[in-house]
């Protein structure tokens, strides 16, 4: 898993960030990477020859905005 947001923004941001991030890599055996820019996946050392594909399965804008409408409208835009 990643996250565009620095460590301490996404414990700021979400009170249970830590506690997910280690059940992903402790109980599922996976990897969690913060401050991961996903259009520069060929810069992170950790993905370099690691993937065929990529699935972007939804995507966030990251903005901070917390007006549920605007948020909505902001990640259609996003996607489209």
């Amino acid at each position: 898993a990643t996250a565009y947001d620095s460590e301490r923004t996404l414990s700021t941001k979400y009170a249970d960030a830590a506690e997910a991030r280690r059940e992903i890599d402790e109980d599922l055996g996976g990897t969690t990477l913060a401050s991961v820019d996903a259009t520069k996946l060929h810069s992170v050392k950790e993905f370099r020859g690691a993937f065929r594909k990529i699935v972007w399965n939804f995507p966030h804008s990251g903005s901070g905005e917390t007006d549920v409408e605007k948020n909505v409208v902001e990640h259609r835009k996003l996607l489209a």
